[in-house]
């Protein structure tokens, strides 16, 4: 024989309370979802306002001082342009054209060296030993190669 179905157990008072607490009907979702669009629709509307008011509030007070400055520039012409009083002088100095930029070069502090050249002397000032004895392809040498070339002990 076929046996029935086990019968699911019936919802308790306080379990429809929560089920019905968090799904709600779809008629009350609806209607929260268009309440929040409505206020949000609200609050667009009052912003876009505020903005047109005061946009035309500047518009307002950029007319007038357009016309404040026209006013002053009527006045003026009609007034002539100042004299600020005295002569030039005929004989203004004269600015130069170009200005020339003269460069110092300070010398250079070399501590005294010795004779022979040594460890202690940098690249640059074995390569103009080894340039005024006459050595060919002293540009291309290492520190320890120009010594070499040198004699240095």
């Amino acid at each position: 024989m076929a046996s029935k179905p086990a019968a699911k157990p019936k919802k308790t008072a306080k379990a429809k309370k929560k089920s019905a607490g968090k799904t709600g009907t779809k008629a009350a979702k609806k209607s929260g979802v268009t309440a929040g669009l409505k206020a949000l629709k609200k609050r667009a509307e009052a912003t876009l306002d505020k903005r047109n008011e005061r946009a035309k509030k500047q518009r307002s007070a950029d007319k007038k001082r357009a016309k404040k400055a026209a006013r002053k520039a009527e006045a003026q012409a009609k007034k002539g342009k100042k004299d600020k009083g005295g002569t030039k002088s005929v004989d203004a100095p004269a600015k130069p054209t170009t200005i020339e930029r003269v460069w110092v070069r300070k010398p250079l502090v070399r501590v005294q060296q010795s004779a022979e050249p040594s460890a202690s002397w940098t690249v640059l000032d074995l390569r103009a030993r080894a340039r005024a004895a006459g050595a060919r392809g002293y540009s291309r040498l290492r520190k320890a190669d120009l010594l070499r070339l040198l004699g240095a002990p």
